[in-house]
């Protein structure tokens, strides 16, 4: 029997709250709201501006410039709730077999994966997925699994309670509002339509921002690349010198990476993360101006970069040697492992057809994933540099440990909001989420850009220490067959 209370005359009691509908918090809604084993327990998510109903997403011909490199696992969980299904069918995903990195400033690269190989992933919009979603949990409410308070308004304040005994919860810091004794052992939410509720549980998924991390106490460390990404769709240019359909392919500029990912059909999503100043200029552009710039980098050569970066004072031409010396190591691994370490020419995008936008980077970590009666997943919890395409699968590996958090939880008779299921979930989710967050940081970090020039340019621009690296790197991953398949299995997870 589902437990649910009125707790007075206008405040009512659910198990688990959730803040936010976008994709994270819509997900869990639907792992939490199909799971036979969650059926006692009432829950509600809070969010002010559902997206659009499914059907008219896909009777819109616009393309969505903002996309989602989903994972076969991330693929996995949302067939698991019916989502993917409607996707599918959609015609508006595509999936991808092989990735092709290769640099502009040396002549290192790397390949694997290959047509008619396994999956390593899927690009999807984030229209249709956030309506597809949305469209699962309609018919969730409709059974009464789901509550959806969507006409109320977000929330207006958050009370949470303090932790249990005199021990400092992992993450709370000083900012954490005191309680009395006499406090509600439950939280305490007040809609900006004054409806009131408590819950056992909250969970924040309310994005970067999220008031509801703060209302918790939990703090967050951040670190600005000081890039901008700019994303756009385009459509592709026929013909079999153009490259072949599901790669992923990526370059790293001397001002920052580029990405053409496969969308459906002709389409690819570009992500092409730049200065802040650049950025600017290329959001201006019309487009054939803007296909232009994006031609130039995808197909220019390496020695076309040096003496470009050379006029512009970023960085002088390398000496011969170090030239020599990383063209010859490339050469030697192109020999050994040919398929993985051979360059292979990028398509070319002819046509504009979406908006383009851009959007600050930055490394975000909140210091704990959980804190009293309250759980944070997705953008709430961690925000990292989009290079590996990571950020959104991350999320959706948070809500699969919540949810399995709570079932083991509720299986040995504990409370949903209890020390104990939410510090099994920070257990589970900590590691995994700390090691990718680092790991993508070092990435970036090697590939990062050379800036607006300056002393940066010594070790990241032309002939600098992190060039010779990189080319070092990819050439020693590209020989290595078991590092090489590491890395294919860390996009398929």
């Amino acid at each position: 029997m589902r437990r649910f209370l009125s707790v007075g005359a206008s405040s009512s009691l659910y198990d688990i709250t959730i803040v936010g509908g976008g994709v994270a918090g819509s997900l869990l809604a639907c792992l939490l709201s199909s799971s036979p084993r969650l059926a006692s327990l009432s829950v509600a998510l809070v969010e002010p501006s559902p997206p659009p109903k499914i059907s008219a997403v896909l009777s819109n011909s616009k393309t969505d410039p903002r996309t989602y490199a989903l994972s076969p696992s991330a693929v996995g969980t949302l067939r698991s709730v019916g989502a993917w299904d409607v996707i599918s069918d959609s015609g508006r995903t595509a999936p991808y077999h092989s990735m092709h990195v290769w640099d502009s400033l040396g002549p290192g690269c790397l390949s694997f994966g290959g047509p008619g190989g396994d999956e390593l992933g899927h690009l999807i919009e984030h229209s249709v997925l956030s309506s597809a979603l949305w469209s699962r949990m309609e018919s969730h409410a409709a059974s009464g699994r789901l509550t959806l308070l969507t006409g109320s308004g977000g929330v207006k304040s958050l009370r949470m309670p303090p932790p249990h005994g005199d021990s400092q919860w992992p993450g709370v810091g000083t900012q954490a509002p005191q309680h009395s004794p006499q406090s509600s052992p439950h939280a305490q939410l007040t809609l900006t339509n004054d409806q009131c509720l408590s819950s056992r549980l909250v969970v924040a998924a309310d994005g970067g921002g999220s008031p509801t991390r703060v209302a918790a106490g939990v703090g967050c460390t951040s670190f600005d690349y000081g890039q901008t990404a700019v994303v756009c769709v385009v459509e592709l240019g026929e013909g079999v010198d153009e490259g072949a359909r599901g790669t992923a392919w990526q370059r790293f500029l001397p001002m920052g990476p580029v990405a053409v990912l496969p969308l459906s059909g002709r389409k690819a999503s570009i992500v092409w993360s730049t200065t802040p100043s650049h950025a600017k200029a290329l959001a201006a552009l019309d487009g054939p101006s803007f296909l232009a710039s994006l031609n130039r980098v995808l197909h220019a050569t390496e020695e076309e970069f040096v003496l470009t970066a050379a006029a512009a004072g970023r960085g002088g031409v390398p000496s011969s040697a170090v030239r020599n010396f990383t063209a010859s190591v490339a050469g030697f691994v192109s020999r050994l492992a040919p398929t993985s370490a051979s360059h292979r020419k990028p398509p070319t995008p002819t046509s504009l057809i979406s908006p383009i936008l851009s959007f600050p980077l930055k490394l975000q970590l909140a210091h704990a994933t959980s804190a009293p009666r309250c759980a944070l997943l997705g953008d709430a919890a961690h925000v990292i540099h989009p290079l590996a395409g990571q950020g959104l699968n991350m999320g959706v590996r948070d809500c699969k440990a919540l949810a399995a958090a709570l079932e083991r939880g509720v299986a040995l008779g504990e409370d949903c909001g209890s020390a104990g299921v939410l510090r099994d979930y920070q257990a589970s989710v900590a590691l995994g989420n700390n090691a990718m967050a680092a790991g993508v940081h070092g990435i970036a970090g090697l590939f990062r850009g050379v800036g607006e020039g300056g002393w940066e340019s010594c070790l990241w621009g032309p002939g600098g220490a992190f060039p010779t690296l990189r080319t070092l790197g990819l050439a020693a991953v590209a020989a290595t067959p078991l590092v090489r398949e590491a890395f294919s299995q860390a996009a398929r997870s």
